[in-house]
């Protein structure tokens, strides 16, 4: 049992951090030298022969609280360094989150035999943090928080996880959907997972109204209430249409699984519809024509991926068609990429437009019929496929959820539809009972994009908040002391890093990527404001493998996108319809 209890822990903690074991050597080292030696000899100096009281930790904590920011814009070199020590305090978070895994793997190990009686009697003893929906956000709660401390229960009508960033690629085949999903469960197994639809919040007595996914005997989808203490809000957004008329009638998605599957078949359909004798040749160039609306990372990697599918695969079954293909993205704005530098935006729309892709720049949709699309100034532009990738929209639990706290719907934030949080992610007017994160949510004096990589911070800043147990009623979340004996005084601010005050949540960006097609990628590489240079063409493509490859949630999903990289190299794309 003993091996099997160490491999268990080995593969929970060191397989999810792997690409750390470098800075961990440091990072353990920093961390004993200090947070613990240093802050105990002074201890004992202090007060010889005896543990300290709350005063004097309190007095030796204070220097290492947060300072407040400073009302002017710093300067440059100070913004790296902060950056640089940003960085490693994440390092030393991720050895904080081991620990926590280490005892997960021990838990699940002993849960084969008595998780019955450890639930049974353990139930109404922890306070219950429910998170919904298991998108980046929620997915890196679940895996952060300490279950040990917490009864941690998920409602979501999605038991996986997605990588969302490879969702172009599986719509064209090049990766298969189930390499780029995890169960939820596998994410945290010692959490209560439920399939199920969260209808509605109610602040006021802490509950959710939830509709379960799966209907019962007599095809009923059944409704209850379920309590919480903290609630996470993790729902995210949905596609955005903007109120353009027939968008959802007649344009594809590329959000979710089922949105890649519909545009996957869709695309070989077309093919084989003009491909039928008895269609026109004015008709096969329509039903030929390819539009894609938005010109962000979503709508060009998918253009990227469309020209690859075409090029290597759709050519060699439909010689007779390929020439009559089309393919446009419509940009509402000047630039597409937005969020990437100029240059690089620059060079995207080169390869776009060297693999025969049209950018439309500065046009506007103002309907899409059936068959054609009306742009302002009156053209209108027939099509055979679209796809819609022009930003998001509140989904309608946020937009209630806005409306049942009065705070949130007299928000600046609350008027666009999402939810005001504070730097700590919690949502104003709950009193720290609903903390939420992802794209549903607009962080006080923090204007953020709506990525994945901003989601999966946040959750991670959550899971951490919680598992350091600070207060999140007060108004900066803190640790109180009082409620622990002399020895849980030296040892809760070893554990918290002398930080009695919680640090307000900081967004480390990490680079930015994009596939552009023709094994052409677009990598922005940088350390928040440190720029470590910018990657176009082989090498670009080189990093977004890479990166994509590492960033995988798990060993299963590495492996298998491999496996499906090197297929599609080989065998080419399957184009089956079934």
């Amino acid at each position: 049992m003993t091996a099997s209890v160490f491999g268990a822990a080995y593969t929970a903690a060191f397989g999810q951090h792997r690409k750390n074991l470098l800075l961990l050597c440091l990072t353990i080292v920093t961390v004993l030298k200090t947070h613990a030696f240093l802050p105990v000899r002074t201890l004992g100096h202090a007060n010889r022969g005896s543990l300290p009281s709350t005063a004097q930790v309190r007095h030796l904590v204070a220097p290492l609280q947060a300072a407040p920011a400073p009302s002017e814009e710093p300067p440059f070199w100070s913004l790296v360094f902060s950056d640089l020590f940003l960085l490693f305090d994440r390092t030393l978070d991720t050895v904080e989150d081991i620990g926590v895994h280490l005892r997960r793997a021990t838990e699940r190990d002993m849960d084969r035999r008595f998780r019955r009686d450890r639930l049974t009697t353990k139930a109404g003893t922890k306070k219950r943090v429910m998170i919904l929906g298991t998108g980046w956000g929620g997915h890196a709660v679940t895996k952060v928080v300490d279950t040990g401390l917490y009864e941690v229960v998920i409602v979501s009508p999605r038991n996986f996880f997605l990588f969302t960033p490879m969702l172009a690629g599986s719509s064209v085949g090049t990766v298969d959907y189930r390499s780029i999903i995890e169960p939820i469960r596998a994410a945290n197994p010692l959490a209560d997972y439920y399939e199920a639809q969260a209808l509605a919040i109610y602040p006021n007595n802490q509950t959710v109204r939830i509709r379960s996914e799966i209907p019962n005997e007599v095809g009923e989808y059944e409704e209850f209430l379920a309590p919480y203490d903290i609630l996470v809000y993790g729902c995210g957004a949905q596609s955005g249409t903007f109120g353009t008329p027939g968008v959802r009638e007649h344009a594809f998605f590329l959000k979710e699984i089922s949105d890649a599957v519909k545009l996957r078949q869709a695309l070989v359909d077309r093919f084989e519809r003009a491909n039928m004798p008895s269609v026109s040749m004015e008709e096969k160039k329509r039903i030929l024509s390819f539009v894609v609306v938005g010109g962000g990372p979503t709508g060009v990697e998918f253009s990227g991926e469309f020209s690859d599918f075409l090029n290597r695969d759709l050519a060699k079954y439909y010689p007779a068609l390929v020439d009559l293909v089309s393919f446009k993205i419509i940009q509402a704005g000047s630039r597409i990429l937005p969020v990437f530098d100029a240059a690089l935006q620059e060079q995207g729309l080169e390869v776009l437009k060297a693999q025969g892709i049209e950018v439309m720049l500065n046009r506007k949709v103002l309907k899409v019929e059936e068959k054609h699309i009306e742009l302002d100034g009156g053209e209108i532009l027939p099509y055979g496929l679209c796809v819609w990738a022009a930003g998001t929209a509140p989904r309608d639990i946020t937009k209630s959820l806005i409306a049942a706290i009065p705070e949130q719907s007299a928000s600046t934030a609350g008027q666009r539809g999402r939810l005001s949080v504070d730097r700590w992610l919690r949502v104003q007017g709950t009193n720290g009972s609903i903390l939420a994160l992802g794209d549903a949510v607009e962080v006080e004096g923090l204007p953020l994009p709506a990525t994945g990589q901003v989601a999966a911070q946040h959750g991670a800043f959550l899971g951490r908040l919680l598992n350091r147990e600070y207060d999140l009623s007060t108004p900066n979340p803190t640790f109180d002391l009082e409620k622990v004996n002399a020895f849980g005084k030296v040892a809760n601010v070893l554990r918290l890093r002398g930080r009695l005050e919680a640090q307000a949540f900081s967004f480390l960006n990490l680079g930015l990527l994009a596939y552009v097609g023709q094994a052409n990628a677009l990598a922005q590489v940088q350390t928040g404001n440190l720029k470590f240079g910018e990657y176009t063409a082989r090498a670009g493509n080189l990093l977004w493998r890479s990166v994509y490859l590492v960033k995988q949630v798990s060993t299963r999903n590495r492996v298998l996108v491999l496996n499906d990289w090197l297929r599609t190299r080989v065998f080419g794309r399957d184009i089956s319809r079934f």
